[in-house]
């Protein structure tokens, strides 16, 4: 495919990847659209990597990146990780991307995008195992965020899947 044509799917990816429900409880004015612009600022061509430690490096960029193109009332580090990885997550189900871009190389590290629906779910499936109070999108540190993802590759793991996978299981069961 031309880079023309990946550049549009790209942008169409990204338009997938941010809506109200995604966004919801911010109340930030041009945020939608101001996601969407940045993760075309995303390069998805840095996440075809098979090394866990450069993955990381470069999701903690994509969400700086991510995370300066936001509104200044919006900008947080759990909400810029959680548009980053849905983002990811939708472009790694897009054939056109994945191909492109080597994109499934990574497919073990990807996370899951963390949201009260998703810590819900790996809190009930988490008994006697200590996690972290959730403390909700906007406030999600990383080190809390290190918590859950852990745990989440656990049940992942139990279920034989990558814990990407994990948002589709879970926002589905909810149905």
């Amino acid at each position: 495919m031309d880079e023309a044509f990946m550049a549009t799917m790209k942008r169409h990816v990204a338009h997938l990847s941010v809506g109200a429900s995604t966004v919801r409880g911010q109340r930030t004015k041009g945020l939608v659209g101001a996601a969407r612009s940045a993760l075309c600022a995303v390069d998805l061509a840095r996440f075809a990597v098979k090394q866990r430690n450069i993955f990381d490096r470069r999701l903690d960029d994509a969400t700086e990146v991510v995370s300066r193109r936001l509104p200044q009332s919006a900008r947080s580090w759990g909400l810029s990780r959680k548009i980053t990885n849905i983002f990811l997550r939708l472009a790694l189900y897009n054939r056109f991307l994945c191909e492109h871009y080597d994109l499934h190389r990574a497919e073990a590290f990807y996370e899951v995008a963390l949201d009260s629906i998703v810590a819900k779910c790996i809190k009930r499936r988490s008994e006697g195992y200590p996690l972290p109070t959730w403390p909700g999108v906007k406030h999600l540190t990383a080190d809390v965020s290190k918590v859950f993802q852990q745990r989440a590759s656990e049940i992942a793991d139990e279920k034989g899947i990558f814990r990407v996978h994990l948002d589709m299981i879970f926002w589905t069961e909810r149905e």
